[in-house]
């Protein structure tokens, strides 16, 4: 019943709802109904199904990443096993909030063998001294020594805003500004976000004065056929060696009506384009659109990270 009043408080606060945080909120349930004959693979599918069928039903908007059912499906090996969890309490070097104790439900005291308990949570919440602790850390601070923005917005006072909003472990209480994370957009306009990005930029540093006067050079040929017989001379510089075997490389591809490259496939693309660009073993931009709007643990418990897909290498003659 905890769980239920949990995603209803969750849901009028406005809060993000997913299959996932359901499936984890109802992991009690999911074990003890299992029946030791029904395929783990089909129940999973059944109870993701029935969770988003009734959050459709009740016009409930949610967010469809893929449940992480590790948690769920050792619960039930040791349920098979007949292995029953004590009401361990956690490490205490990480105190957790008394009013969610770790892996057991909110109106749990104790385990029967009818009733399994999560393991302890590997985000626990911040407790009420944390947080104390993390208010007087920023009380702390110098205000003539803080970083004020043209806006009149002061970095440090919106860090501890967002730092004592969080439920859950966090860069910010260790003073770490992360723009890249999600989050900072609820307390920073694009205009701050932008300007603290631009504090004290790095310049990317000068081209070898070797490449410098081989594109220079480059440019003052007349045709396609002299740029080829420029660059068939050796030069000295290992810069220059590399742009000249690249450069050449890419001219095949027009010479051999490679281009445009309308029917490649993304293993193509990175052995023929970004041959380069070593090292690369998945794909980062279906890895980046995978993980759109996740954030790291704040006020939310951080949702698992997607890997991109592997890229496709078949084998090709050039």
């Amino acid at each position: 019943m905890s769980n239920s009043k949990q995603s209803i408080s969750e849901i009028e606060a406005g809060l993000p709802i997913n299959v996932s945080k359901v499936s984890d909120q109802l992991t009690d349930t999911i074990v003890s109904s299992y029946g030791n004959i029904t395929s783990k693979f089909i129940y999973k599918s059944s109870w993701c199904s029935r969770i988003a069928q009734v959050l459709s039903k009740s016009n409930i908007s949610y967010n469809k990443p893929k449940p992480n059912w590790e948690n769920i499906s050792m619960l039930i090996n040791d349920k098979r096993l007949g292995i029953v969890h004590p009401n361990i309490q956690p490490f205490e070097a990480f105190p957790i909030t008394n009013d969610e104790p770790a892996g057991v439900s909110k109106n749990s005291s104790s385990l029967n063998a009818s009733s399994s308990a999560s393991p302890a949570p590997k985000q626990p919440r911040l407790s009420l001294p944390d947080k104390d602790y993390i208010k007087k850390s920023y009380e702390d601070f110098n205000e003539t020594s803080m970083w004020k923005l043209s806006s009149g917005v002061v970095v440090e006072k919106k860090m501890e805003e967002f730092a004592l909003a969080c439920d859950f472990e966090h860069p910010v209480h260790s003073l770490v500004l992360d723009l890249g994370d999600e989050s900072w957009k609820k307390y920073f306009s694009d205009q701050d976000i932008a300007e603290m990005m631009n504090y004290n930029e790095k310049k990317l540093p000068e081209l070898p004065a070797e490449l410098n006067n081989l594109i220079l050079e480059a440019r003052k040929l007349p045709d396609a056929d002299s740029f080829k017989q420029y660059l068939k001379q050796e030069f000295g510089s290992t810069a220059c060696e590399w742009a000249k075997d690249t450069v050449l490389a890419y001219i095949k591809l027009f010479k051999y009506q490679k281009l445009p490259l309308n029917h490649q496939t993304e293993g193509d693309m990175l052995r023929r384009i970004w041959f380069f660009s070593r090292g690369e073993k998945s794909s980062k931009s279906s890895c980046v659109s995978r993980n759109l709007g996740r954030t790291l643990a704040a006020i939310e418990k951080m949702d698992r990270k997607f890997t991109g897909r592997k890229v496709d290498m078949p084998q090709a003659c050039a």
